[in-house]
This record gives structure tokens, sequence and C-alpha cells, in this order.
């Protein structure tokens, strides 16, 4: 841990360091027990509001702000705990002006409106390019990443807050409903990307009784974890928009479009029998079972191609992320397969033959802990590549 000045603090009895794709602010815990000559030094320096660099091995991990402090004081001694996240979460917690309203004659960059709302914070500008990140963090290039995104081109033309709504909440409304996410980069700078799921594989994790296939190997304990819900989802989703404005119309039938799992099977008298369904690949880890449907009113999708990719993006929106998981431990906080830190965001071969899987996956979380006395470890939790889409209402 390194603070703004260049001072570090280096004697820790356990550290835990959680970060995951969709949590903007993550959790970054350390636990120290200095000697009494250092005790002061150390309070003074962990003070609440405080800001921090993280370091891996030299690779910076995320740059936090204090959040919390305890001391403790028992029989064998001195201690003491910060708990740290990362710079977004002041804008997180804190509100945005809720009075902002605004209406363009022209289409204007969101990134505009947010580097507004986002400046009493400290934040001064966004960056695209995710792949730099992800390689900052894992400390090695990736390669295939996919390109950056052009957050000039993201437009609206109206905007308006809400009383009592978080700055960040109003700022990832506006890129999520794109796929989008907003997030911050190793270096403290607001980040906006989406789930790259084309890249090349970084690592391999395995669990065969054999020991006949080279990679990280998945601990036994904690258990691993192989893990299926259908809760939060559904079978299909229709999105009923709102008529078109249009000069001279008199009237326009709002459009009416779905978006579905093309292995169930539709109920004949279910609602809205002659609308048109997008039918989703079962190779995701979708809903599973009987009809279970979801109907949502959207004023924003004024045509059908809009409200059909909003409809696929609340079906594989974030609750999808429960549908397939597996989580695991490995050893250390570096993998051995890939040679670089562990790192969301990156693609690797999960293979666990006692249920017979072996395919790629995408890591959606690293809880990164490490102890004195019981050494390091990194818990990971892998998606199905695609399975993450975020967006929806």
């Amino acid at each position: 841990m390194h603070f703004n000045d260049g001072t570090t603090i280096a004697a820790w009895e356990r550290f835990e360091l959680r970060q995951r794709y969709d949590d903007p602010v993550g959790s970054f815990s350390f636990t120290a027990s200095p000697p009494d000559k250092d005790r002061k030094k150390y309070r003074g320096l962990s003070e609440r509001g405080s800001r921090v660099h993280v370091f891996i091995n030299g690779a910076k991990q995320a740059t936090c702000i204090i959040t919390g402090r305890k001391q403790m004081i028992a029989g064998d001694g001195y201690a003491m705990q910060i708990q740290c996240k990362s710079l977004l979460a002041t804008p997180y917690e804190g509100h945005v002006d809720p009075y902002l309203a605004k209406t363009f004659q022209a289409d204007t960059p969101i990134v505009d409106i947010v580097l507004e709302v986002m400046a009493p914070y400290g934040f001064t500008s966004i960056v695209s390019d995710t792949a730099a990140a992800v390689e900052a963090i894992s400390g090695k290039p990736i390669g295939g990443r996919a390109p950056a995104v052009g957050v000039e081109e993201l437009k609206l033309k109206d905007v308006q807050s809400r009383s009592g709504q978080a700055a960040y909440a109003f700022c990832a409304a506006l890129f999520t409903r794109l796929g989008l996410a907003l997030r911050l980069g190793p270096d403290g700078k607001m980040l906006l990307g989406a789930p790259d799921y084309t890249q090349e594989s970084s690592y391999t994790v395995v669990q065969d009784r054999d020991r006949s296939i080279s990679g990280d190997r998945m601990l036994a304990s904690p258990p691993i974890e192989i893990s299926e819900s259908n809760d939060g989802q559904f079978s299909e989703v229709v999105i009923i928009g709102k008529s078109p404005d249009r000069r001279g119309a008199k009237s326009a039938a709002p459009p009416e479009v779905g978006a579905r799992w093309d292995n169930l099977t539709r109920p004949s008298n279910a609602p809205f029998p002659d609308i048109t369904f997008k039918d989703l690949e079962t190779g995701l880890p979708g809903y599973r079972g009987p009809f279970k449907p979801l109907y949502y009113q959207d004023d924003k999708s004024r045509d059908a191609e809009y409200a059909s990719a909003l409809a696929t993006r609340v079906i594989t929106g974030p609750r999808i992320r429960n549908g397939f998981q597996v989580r695991h431990a490995v050893d250390g906080l570096v993998s051995r397969s890939g040679g670089r830190i562990w790192a969301v965001d990156t693609v690797g071969r999960v293979v666990v033959t006692d249920v017979e899987l072996d395919q790629k996956m995408w890591l959606y979380e690293t809880v990164q802990r490490g102890d004195k006395r019981n050494g390091q470890t990194t818990q990971l939790t892998w998606l199905p590549l695609n399975a993450l889409q975020l967006g929806g209402p």
C-alpha cells in the first residue's frame, strides 16, 4: 500500500482485495499490527478520506480511498484494520444535482454530461482503453483484446435527474442502456467499456485426478463450486415501447418486441401472440424451466430495433450471472499457467474433470487474500463467455 506522499506500509498481518466486474467500488481490507514506535505514524497515514494505491509485484491494482478504520486492543497486543474502496465510493453514495435537467438542440456526447456531474467529485476525464487497464493490473500484455469504445460517438438529447439519485447511478444508467459499464481503472480514472469475450485465453485452471492436464491447480479447500440458478431470470422478455413522434402522424402503434430462449415452449394462450421474438441460443446459461415472462414498458423504445436490443439486454442482463458459475481458489496471487496476476475481464480455460467441464470462460471476480500464517490465495469466479450482457431498465 502506497500513500500519496510516497510512504508505504508493508507490515501487514493479512489483506483481502476483492474486485468484481460489475462492482464499481470494490473492497480492499488490510490488517496490521505495528510495533509501539510506529503506531502513531500508522494512525496518521490511515485516517479516513486518505488516498492510497495498491500494488502487487509492482503492478498497480487500484487507486483507493480509506473509508473505515478499526483499532483493536486485546491481551495479545494492538491491531489496526483499514477498509478501502475505489475512488468511485464517494459518487456512488453522494447525490447528483436534483435540478439537473437539460434539453439539447442536437445530440450531445454523453461523456460531457457525465463529466459535469462527476466534476465535483474530482473526476475530469473518461478513458475507454480497457485493454491497457487490464494489462496494467495483470502485469503482462493480453492478445486479441477488443478495440476501445468511441466515447464521443455516444450521444443523447435529453437528460433529467431525480431527487435522491446517486451521482454514479445517474451516470451509469446512461451507459448501461448501451451495454457499457462505467468503472475505475487502476490509475483512478473513469473507465468505460464492456466485457471482452473475444480476447485470447490468459490461463488454464484445472481439477483432474490424474494431473494429466497442465495449469493452475484448483484447491480442494474451500470446495470447488459449480452453481446454477433460475432466480431473477425469465423465459422471455417483452418490451412495450412508445409511439414514435412523427410530424403529421395522427397515431402510430408502439413497438412490441421480445427476446426468449430458443429451447423453451411458449403456451398458446400466452399474451402478445403475434409479436416478433428474437430467439437466444441455449449455449448461454439462461433460464431453464416452465413459462416465466417479464413485461416491461419503456418510453425510450420508439422503434422495433431499439426495443429488440433492450429486450436482449434485459434477458441476458446482470441477473444471468447466477445462471452458471464456477468458483474455486488457487495458490498465490499470480497465475503459474499465465505468468500474470489474476485480473477480472480476462479469459481462461476452465477444466473440472469430475463434472466433465472443459471450456473457455470469462473471469468475473477475484478475491486475493494474504495471511502471514496461511500464505496467499486467490478465489476466482468464472462465467461462460457472453453470459454477462449489461443493460436493461
